[in-house]
């Protein structure tokens, strides 16, 4: 599933925004870093989200991407938040090209999406955690594209893509 090309896996972890995408985001690179002491992280957020700052204070690389919400109607709003996705995903392309990511691993939350759908262009593996008894819609948009999504509740199979492969994780 994934390819070792070097000594230790570089993983692109993204999410963010709040500390529910967050948290459990560190977690997950504090485990990854266990397992392969050689493991290369690099977050991937916004300059206003908590990710901002609490990334850099846990010792993890960071860097930083334009990220507008998903809009859910016509607005001035919405087509400023579609170009910031636009740019996000752009900056994203460049990040997993410098960078040369194993794997990314996003855990919702608007800044997942660029990364995540430049994640699949570039043929990179994506893998989802979703917190939530009913999933976000940044996860819901990316979940057919994932190689496994990661719950903390048994979720109902119907509310991601009938192919999708879920393994109940917990909440890391």
């Amino acid at each position: 599933m994934l390819k070792n090309r070097r000594k230790g896996m570089r993983v692109l972890i993204t999410g963010g925004g709040t500390g529910g995408h967050l948290y459990p985001a560190l977690s997950v690179a504090g485990l990854l870093q266990e397992l392969d002491n050689h493991c290369q992280i690099l977050f991937v957020g916004t300059s206003d989200g908590l990710e901002s700052k609490v990334v850099p204070g846990a010792g993890y690389s960071f860097r930083q991407i334009k990220a507008g919400k998903w809009p859910r109607k016509i607005s001035f709003q919405g087509i400023r938040d579609l170009a910031s996705l636009g740019k996000g995903y752009l900056q994203g392309v460049g990040i997993i090209r410098e960078f040369r990511p194993d794997a990314v691993f996003a855990t919702g939350g608007y800044v997942s999406v660029p990364l995540g759908l430049a994640a699949v262009t570039m043929k990179v593996p994506l893998f989802l955690h979703e917190q939530n008894s009913i999933p976000g819609m940044a996860n819901k948009l990316l979940s057919r594209w994932a190689e496994v999504i990661f719950t903390t509740f048994k979720t109902d199979k119907g509310s991601f893509p009938e192919k999708a492969k879920l393994v109940h994780s917990g909440l890391p």
